[in-house]
């Protein structure tokens, strides 16, 4: 943001440093200044300046008063963002009688980041606001869009990728009269009843090992350059790697991770249930402390993090909330997917170490008509590794460029 300086009383106009005021929400508030050169305009008068200052400082000057030295502007409003404009009155040269020598104007936009989560009053009440962020209303947000953005309100073609392949899903089961087309890559979801996280870590975590177990015979030196990583982090008091991690910027991801697996069920931190099964094998403190690989456990999401990742300490309580729910509403419609009329296609990736083979095929045999391209070519990323070959090949597969069988 610019901050511009202006002196009235002569034809020049002076632009100091400009200046960008920053505050982080909540409890740490921040300034930061941005110089860019300075600059000296000449000859035309500059205007940026808010005219109601302007006009404010020409009254006081004509009734031989000071201008103020600072004017707030009321706060507005862009998303996530509360902005409010501030005019300071300050000396051209700190160094002489203020009272005396000439003024200069100072424009700074102040800057708060907002968070709607941060402004819930209690846990309970963001419990509450969290719940309907799941693929139902997910669905229902799509479809509210679609009926204005497509013309005549007709049918549109959906592409899922993980998480958004279990919306689409979703979609089938409860508005498939929105559907054209519907695309998946590594998103076909468990639909049982119950909250299936159980059934899916279970799956999870034979895959998860073979993958480390891959990682670290391609990379052998990494095993003890992840043992001096797991030794810092176990002997400092705060980490230092959080600023890797999204969660300051996306902590939905780690609030929800679980959630969207239950219907009429709790969650009640699965991923942390399950592994507790394994003996202990996902254990890095010991794996560093006896010399044997330190296993990554993906993307799973545990309750430990919201006590000591930071941006993720505000919503311990409300996670706790969630992890304990039980009426959850349904996402999936058996009935609706075995009766499917939408052209489905899929890319189902053999060794995809999120979403699981046996269990995506056991849901794919569930969904009349679907088309499946099973692969081990790609990984789960393959939408964004392959470029545009996995999308070619799902929509030559339901536009008639690719064999049926």
């Amino acid at each position: 943001m610019w901050a511009s300086r202006s002196r009235t009383s002569s034809p020049s106009l002076f632009i100091k440093p400009r200046l960008l005021l920053r505050h982080a929400h909540s409890t740490a508030r921040s300034t930061l200044l941005i110089p860019p050169p300075r600059l000296l305009c000449s000859g035309f008068s500059c205007r940026r300046a808010v005219a109601t200052v302007a006009a404010m400082d020409g009254a006081k000057a004509d009734a031989g008063q000071s201008p103020p030295e600072h004017v707030a502007g009321n706060w507005y409003s862009v998303p996530e963002l509360r902005l409010r404009d501030h005019y300071f009155t300050v000396p051209l040269d700190y160094s002489l009688d203020r009272r005396i020598f000439p003024k200069i104007s100072v424009f700074a936009r102040e800057v708060v980041a907002v968070s709607s989560m941060l402004q819930m009053k209690s846990a309970e009440d963001l419990a509450n606001y969290l719940k309907h962020f799941r693929a139902d209303n997910i669905v229902n947000d799509a479809e509210f869009i679609r009926k204005y953005l497509v013309p005549d309100a007709g049918t549109w073609t959906v592409l899922g990728q993980s998480y958004g392949g279990f919306c689409a899903v979703t979609y089938l089961s409860f508005a498939p009269e929105g559907l054209k087309q519907v695309l998946l890559t590594g998103g076909i979801p468990p639909v049982g009843s119950g909250c299936t996280a159980d059934a899916v870590y279970r799956a999870c975590f034979e895959p998860i090992i073979h993958q480390n177990e891959k990682y670290y015979k391609r990379f052998p030196q990494d095993i003890e350059i992840v043992h001096e990583v797991v030794n810092h982090l176990a002997e400092s008091e705060r980490g230092g790697f959080e600023k890797w991690l999204a969660f300051d910027t996306n902590p939905l991801y780690a609030l929800l991770h679980e959630s969207i697996y239950c219907q009429g069920a709790s969650s009640r931190w699965s991923a942390h249930r399950i592994m507790a099964e394994d003996g202990g094998r996902f254990d890095a403190i010991q794996a560093a402390k006896v010399g044997r690989p330190v296993l990554f456990t993906g993307e799973m999401i545990f309750p430990w993090m919201f006590e000591e990742i930071h941006a993720l300490r505000h919503f311990k309580d409300a996670a706790h909330l969630l992890a304990k729910k039980k009426d959850w509403p349904p996402l999936y419609d058996i009935a609706s997917l075995n009766n499917n009329k939408v052209p489905v296609a899929a890319a189902v990736y053999y060794e995809d170490m999120f979403v699981n083979f046996k269990l995506a095929m056991e849901t794919a045999s569930q969904i009349a008509g679907i088309r499946l391209w099973i692969t081990n070519e790609y990984m789960h990323s393959g939408l964004r590794d392959g470029g545009g070959q996995v999308f070619d090949h799902l929509t030559g597969m339901l536009n008639g460029k690719k064999p049926l069988f």
